[in-house]
């Protein structure tokens, strides 16, 4: 049997890529729902793959996962919005940013458009740009809880595998068995899709040691107003492309609702708040902080926007003029991996095999996309040999 534990996107899909191709399987997932972290609370958008550099994991996978995304949320019946995405400049220098990401698309084999201003408003009509837009037609937007649903539904369909909601990983007890908060487990093969506690559970195997996540927060808010009907799909800024942030967007729900963000504030805790977790946190964030300036600077600016000005940010990419803006119980935390030992924040997937069992780390966008393409990149290369 294979223990896969973490039911968020990676941990059902390669559950359900497992049970499609034989084996019995059993998911753990400690909360008593689906999607209670970022699985749950992104923005729904399935990406193109033009924001990561060619022959990367993220490239790979995002390209191949839309591609598969869509074509499962289409057999399913699931709600689907294909109107694309732009991405626009707010200076010059964003004008050279568009430009890497248009070679980008070219390497990645994903079809773009540089388009003028007047183009822009034919597409979106209230976006604004510096100049030229980016527009990338295979984007969509989805509802990531009813996909959860629907792979959890997948899984458990003929009986080879089963979720289990509110049951919590504590520790491996030997190579073939595991305690949990319902008893002891045993397993053939163990899958570590932990999300944010990914690093942790790893380090319980006494596995990944140089990996530590540190979490940032992102909030969402919420556009409301009769104008919100001419936001057709995404409306991004070009983003810095020396951080793994894409920046404050507006995007479209497929329950016609217009989410702002997220944003991206270091986080105290890995689940958004304040917590003893600090402790940890703090100390992996300022020895990455040393290395990378850069990031003590974006994390003071984000937070700055999130009290402040996250009105000034969508007026530098789109027309606001009589919307408002309200905040949104919706937040998600990325559980963004940092190599400790090196003080380097980690760009790609993470994955590592330690006999029989393999840790997937650094799952963070765009893991929703990919997600059923990771699962069979995952068995493949991984679970298969």
């Amino acid at each position: 049997m294979v223990v896969v534990c973490g039911a968020g996107i990676v941990g059902l899909s390669i559950a359900r890529e497992l049970v499609r191709r034989g084996f019995k399987v059993l998911v753990l997932e400690k909360e008593n729902r689906l999607g209670v972290h970022a699985s749950g609370n992104n923005s729904g958008v399935i990406h193109s793959g033009i924001y990561y550099r060619s022959k990367s994991l993220k490239a790979e996978l995002c390209v191949k996962g839309n591609k598969y995304m869509k074509n499962y949320i289409k057999e399913k019946g699931l709600p689907l919005i294909e109107n694309g995405k732009v991405i626009v400049a707010r200076d010059e220098r964003d004008l050279k940013t568009l430009e890497i990401l248009k070679e980008r698309a070219r390497l990645n084999g994903v079809k773009v458009e540089m388009v003028d201003e007047r183009e822009l408003k034919r597409i979106e009509p209230l976006a604004k740009t510096f100049g030229y837009a980016l527009y990338v037609e295979s984007t969509a937007n989805t509802d990531p809880i009813k996909v959860l649903e629907s792979l959890k539904e997948d899984i458990e369909i003929e009986g080879k595998g089963k979720v289990l909601l509110g049951v919590k990983f504590i520790k491996p007890l030997s190579k073939n068995e595991i305690l949990t908060s319902e008893g002891k487990i045993g397993f053939d093969m163990f899958i570590n899709c932990a999300g944010i506690f990914a690093d942790k559970v790893a380090h319980k195997f006494g596995d990944a040691e140089e990996y530590h996540i540190l979490p940032f927060k992102g909030s969402y808010w919420e556009l409301v107003g009769d104008k919100i009907a001419y936001i057709k799909g995404n409306i991004y800024p070009a983003p810095n492309l020396n951080l793994p942030f894409l920046g404050v967007h507006a995007s479209r729900s497929p329950a016609g609702k217009i989410f702002v963000g997220p944003n991206a504030t270091l986080s105290l805790g890995r689940y958004g708040n304040l917590s003893s977790e600090i402790l940890e946190i703090l100390p992996s964030f300022l020895h990455l902080a040393l290395k990378n300036p850069e990031i003590i600077r974006y994390a003071y600016r984000e937070t700055i926007t999130k009290f402040l000005g996250i009105f000034r940010e969508l007026e530098r990419i789109m027309d606001i003029k009589g919307l408002k803006i309200i905040p949104s119980k919706k937040f998600g935390v990325r559980s963004q991996v940092i190599n400790f030992y090196e003080g380097r924040m980690e760009n790609d997937f993470i994955l590592i095999k330690r006999g029989n069992i393999i840790h997937i780390l650094n799952a963070v966008s765009p893991a929703f996309t990919s997600s059923l393409a990771f699962a069979e990149y995952v068995i493949d290369r991984y679970f298969l040999r």
